[in-house]
């Protein structure tokens, strides 16, 4: 079975960006990030912050996202959310340790276990203003 196990693990990370992957090659990971929260500032303020430098700058997705995190440097609402939570600071101080294998590990089971939504998607799915509300069939 361990064999087996090396097999799904491997093909599950496959098609997914390594978290010390150039950022050009991960920019679609923002959406995961929460991409609707840039720009807001936990006091309401609107704060603008240039992604495309972190682009620019070939900063990858690793282990220093959340080491800068940790220190208080989250660049997006739902980064510096994280921390604010126990459960979720402790992951974030354990990816921030490590040389990115547990957060590619946690990744791919993530991707596994969202496969597994049935997701409705072309004619089947919709188009929402607010993601968390259902629309309501006419």
């Amino acid at each position: 079975m361990e064999g087996q196990h090396s097999f799904i693990f491997n093909e599950a990370l496959a098609g997914i960006p390594r978290p010390n992957d150039n950022i050009t090659q991960t920019h679609h990971l923002v959406a995961f990030r929460g991409a609707r929260d840039i720009g807001k500032g936990t006091s309401g303020d609107v704060i603008f912050v240039e992604l495309s430098s972190l682009i620019s700058s070939g900063a990858g997705f690793d282990t220093h996202n959340c080491q800068s995190l940790l220190k208080g440097r989250g660049i997006l609402f739902a980064d510096q959310k994280l921390i604010a939570n126990e459960k979720t600071a402790r992951l974030a101080r354990v990816y921030a340790s490590d040389d990115g294998s547990i957060f590619r590990m946690d990744f791919a089971w993530a991707m596994m276990m969202m496969s597994g939504l049935n997701v409705l998607t072309g004619y089947q799915g919709q188009v929402r203003r607010n993601c968390s509300l259902a629309l309501v069939s006419s």
